[in-house]
């Protein structure tokens, strides 16, 4: 069973999961302060992008 790593945006942790229980609304991406690519639900990644306020 293939295994990926995950970011747990509640928990700010990095889990590893089964391919096969990746949901259809997760992708791949950078996180800040997480080495390499990993999977996030996309509602996580799409609030996160703009949180600067200037």
């Amino acid at each position: 069973m293939a295994m990926v790593r995950v970011y747990d945006a509640t928990t700010r942790e990095v889990i590893w999961m089964a391919t096969s229980e990746l949901t259809p609304g997760m992708v791949e991406a950078h996180v800040d302060g997480v080495e390499g690519l990993v999977w996030v639900e996309r509602t996580s990644a799409s609030s996160s992008a703009g949180r600067g306020n200037g």
